[in-house]
């Protein structure tokens, strides 16, 4: 039996949501194309992503994706697992379309499940939109700090991230998304702070971390 592809997430999510969420990473930066000033701050470039156990899964999973029965792979472990909701890229993001599609009939298989992600590629996912293929049940969420910042629109779901709790609450517009995002985002809220939780560096302040 191949084993598992998607974890249990970090600590916010195990108290909040236990198993009924789990996550899915990729080597960090390496998957990311359109990493801008996020990639010198990176939060999974730290702290427990260094460690080779994790590195090694990521690359792992990396390997899968690359294969075109992936979709079928996650769909099968998703029916097994049941989780309710699906974080894709705690770590990384969609580095090509043909991988980006995969994730997309896997939310056309799994209708009851609720997937998000943060994402910087936002020209590929406007792309699919604009061509309707993405199911009620995916949430993108646009994160600052890559190179199509431009591109994200006031009316988009984005996120932000900053280097204090109070400087999220000074900020027009943005919730505090640090406990919660999942919920916030099934509420509809559209402008999302985050506190920057890695190296000190500009990065906190243009979508180093998500």
């Amino acid at each position: 039996m191949e084993p598992d592809l998607l974890s249990c997430g970090n600590l916010k999510y195990r108290k909040r949501w236990g198993s009924k969420l789990l996550t899915f990473g990729l080597p960090s930066v390496k998957t990311c194309p359109n990493a801008g000033a996020c990639a010198s701050g990176c939060y999974a470039r730290q702290g427990h992503y260094i460690m080779a156990p994790v590195r090694n899964k990521e690359e792992q999973r990396h390997k899968a994706t690359l294969l075109p029965q992936f979709h079928q792979r996650m769909t099968d472990e998703i029916d097994r697992r049941k989780p309710k909701i699906v974080r894709v890229h705690d770590s990384g993001d969609f580095y090509e379309k043909l991988y980006l599609l995969q994730w997309l009939i896997v939310g056309y298989a799994c209708p009851n499940v609720t997937f998000f992600a943060y994402t910087k590629m936002v020209s590929m996912v406007r792309d699919a939109r604009a061509k309707k293929l993405i199911p009620k049940n995916w949430h993108f969420v646009f994160s600052e700090g890559g190179i199509e910042d431009k591109l994200i629109r006031p009316a988009d779901l984005q996120a932000r991230v900053f280097e204090t709790q109070a400087a999220i609450s000074r900020s027009k517009g943005y919730v505090n998304a640090s406990k919660d995002d999942i919920s916030l985002i099934l509420k509809g809220h559209k402008k999302l702070g985050l506190v920057y939780h890695g190296w000190k560096s500009k990065a906190f302040h243009t979508g180093g971390g998500k």
